[in-house]
């Protein structure tokens, strides 16, 4: 009797032994499964934060060159501010020496110049004028060169039809 109660403890002793094998290596398995779907968040995570990065870093460059390009747009600016203001200078020094010029003679000059413009107008419409003359003409032989590239062209694919077709009954006939 002693050795079946010393077997049965021995039996109820290997078979939890063998149930916590079981159970850790069913622990084990889920502890992996797990693992396995944290490296793929991982991964999932790394990627999102490279592309987050990347798309910082375009913003970043894009902020950049919107800075650039505003810097060169105020320095265009002040440019011409400053050319405004040497024009304003330039008439404002003009003006204080014609004070003393008379009127009639200031106008005279103005005319002067007013005279000038209107003859570089006019010479300037005169030719304009010539330039669409010209264009015209250029237009018209330009269309007359179209319409004889048409007839040869024409021409030139009735013959690679004809030619062969008539090659071929002349060969037939012979």
């Amino acid at each position: 009797m002693n050795m079946y109660a010393e077997y049965g403890a021995i039996g109820v002793i290997v078979s939890l032994f063998v149930l916590m094998i079981t159970n850790l290596i069913k622990s084990q398995k889920l502890q992996n499964e797990d693992l396995d779907q944290i490296r793929q968040a991982n991964a999932k995570l790394e990627t999102k934060m490279a592309n987050v990065e990347s798309i910082i870093l375009k913003m970043l460059d894009r902020w950049n060159r919107s800075d650039e390009t505003s810097q060169r747009h105020r320095e265009d600016i002040v440019k011409e501010l400053n050319d405004v203001s040497d024009d304003l200078n330039f008439i404002k020094g003009r003006m204080n020496g014609r004070s003393i010029m008379k009127v009639t003679e200031y106008r005279s000059e103005m005319h002067d110049l007013l005279v000038q413009v209107s003859t570089r107008q006019e010479e300037m419409i005169h030719r304009v004028g010539r330039i669409e003359k010209h264009l015209e003409k250029i237009n018209g032989k330009v269309a007359e060169h179209e319409a004889s590239l048409i007839k040869i062209k024409t021409i030139g694919m009735v013959a690679v039809f004809i030619i062969p077709l008539t090659i071929n009954i002349i060969m037939r006939l012979i």
